[in-house]
């Protein structure tokens, strides 16, 4: 049965935090600063290290810096071995977005063209069709639906990823 692990990544706040910008700023001269890229300024390398730790998953970026290839390079330079597959898109009705949490599901919908709600859960797993998957959400905000926040981690935006998080990302994934 093939098994699939997702993670849905959002950046600021995650990535990146109070924290890394002071680190940054306390060891890092101010000519160097000016000098770094957009990408390299606002990814914490320590963050994705943590992140490595989930050998195995498949990255969806949720983040507002959307699924690009400036996103997805600035995470392979700041260290995330990971594979980055897709991104979700942003909601919008009118001129009111929709939650993170809509645009979640929205790419289970259009990606795996199912919703985890569409499968058995057991034994700490969705099942369905010999795929067996399971999934967690990295957010430092909380406007995810009801059926994810057993999947959902909300990350202290002052402190960013810690090994804590990645310590329950594991039990959630099944690692």
């Amino acid at each position: 049965m093939l098994e699939r692990r997702f993670i849905f990544l959002d950046i600021d706040g995650v990535l990146n935090s109070d924290d890394w910008y002071k680190y940054l700023f306390d060891t890092k001269p101010k000519s160097e600063i000016k000098a770094m890229q957009f990408n390299e300024y606002n990814i914490d390398p320590r963050a994705t290290k943590l992140l490595n730790q989930l050998a195995g998953c498949e990255v969806i970026i949720s983040s507002s810096w959307g699924y690009s290839a400036d996103t997805c390079s600035g995470l392979i330079n700041a260290g995330l071995e990971l594979p980055i597959i897709n991104g979700t898109n942003k909601l919008e009705i009118g001129h009111n977005w929709l939650t993170r949490g809509n645009s979640i599901f929205k790419w289970f919908d259009q990606y795996l063209k199912c919703s985890p709600k569409d499968y058995l859960f057991k034994d700490g797993w969705y099942e369905h069709n010999n795929i067996k998957l399971s999934y967690v959400i990295f957010d430092d905000d909380v406007d995810m639906l009801v059926d994810q926040l057993n999947h959902f981690i909300h990350i202290n935006s002052w402190h960013g990823l810690t090994q804590s998080d990645i310590n329950r990302a594991k039990s959630i994934l099944n690692l």
